[in-house]
Formats: structure tokens, sequence, C-alpha cells
């Protein structure tokens, strides 16, 4: 098995297995407090992401590894889920927003 990272920086192990004719990839759960930790699972834990190839993961540490495409959905997704949760951004939050994506080398457009 070898140790992964999903884009969300969820720790999962992978490992390919035999299911009759077929080589199949087995996801596992490797977060210590996640509840299904030790578990084969077909989603990610964290995010609830479907996990059908190995490409879905990323090797090492999730933020030295992440690329910035991976870092602009991660930014799209934390956009869209404080304006659900909130009705909007309040303007605190749009000026970290911009302030991460200057430290990033992104532009703020990016994450629209």
């Amino acid at each position: 098995m070898t140790a992964k990272y999903h884009t969300c920086g969820h720790r999962i192990w992978f490992e390919i297995r035999c299911n009759g004719l077929n080589l199949a990839p087995i996801f596992i759960d490797d977060e210590d407090t996640s509840p299904t930790c030790g578990k084969e699972i077909d989603l990610c834990p964290n995010c609830g992401e479907v996990l059908l190839q190995p490409g879905d993961l990323i090797d090492g540490e999730p933020f030295n590894s992440l690329t910035k495409p991976q870092i602009l959905v991660m930014l799209r997704r934390l956009k869209d889920e404080i304006q659900q949760a909130q009705g909007g951004l309040t303007e605190e939050q749009i000026f970290l927003l911009i302030d991460v994506c200057h430290v990033l080398g992104l532009h703020p457009s990016d994450t629209s």
C-alpha cells in the first residue's frame, strides 16, 4: 500500500487488488481522527468526493505537492461553501481570499 493524500488534504492509503479478472484500485481511510479510519472507502471522508482512480490522489504532504489548479479548486469550493452557508462573503472574507491568492501567486479572479 502507498500513503497518499486526496486533493482536499485527507490522508488515504491506496493499493491495487485483483477482483476476479481485473485489477481494481482500493482506497483505505488513513486519518486517525476519522470514523472510517482503516476501512475501505469509495468517497473521501473529508469532502465526500468519489474516489475512482489512483490519479485522484497526490503523493507526499498535500501542501508541498498541490498544483495551482488543485489549489484553485480548493479555494473555489471553500468560497462556494461559505457563500452557501452565509448567503455571501463578508468584506473581511473577500480581503482574506485576495490575500491568499496574492501569497500563492494567483489572481483573485481565478477563484470566481
